[in-house]
């Protein structure tokens, strides 16, 4: 099993400093590798947009496609301040 943690590991900004609404608008964009766009971020509709670290969209992709990691368990764990 492969557990990442989400803010600011997978992804910045942290999600606790973005307010309400959070990300609902998908941000799409070029990925290396992929001839189609895919979504790379989702935009706040009152401020930044949310991103994956390039490194984690890699890790992400390869855990994905590669065969070698077929039978990995993928999962997320988080904790914040904000239980909203």
């Amino acid at each position: 099993m492969i557990v990442f943690d989400l803010d600011d590991c997978l992804w910045t900004p942290e999600m606790h400093t973005l307010g309400y609404p959070g990300p609902t608008k998908p941000v799409k964009g070029k990925v290396e590798g992929f001839a189609e766009e895919l979504v790379i971020g989702m935009k706040c509709p009152n401020g930044p947009t949310v991103k994956l670290f390039d490194g984690a969209r890699k890790a992400l992709i390869e855990l994905a496609t590669d065969r070698a990691y077929q039978d990995i368990i993928i999962a997320v764990a988080s904790s914040s301040l904000e239980p909203t």
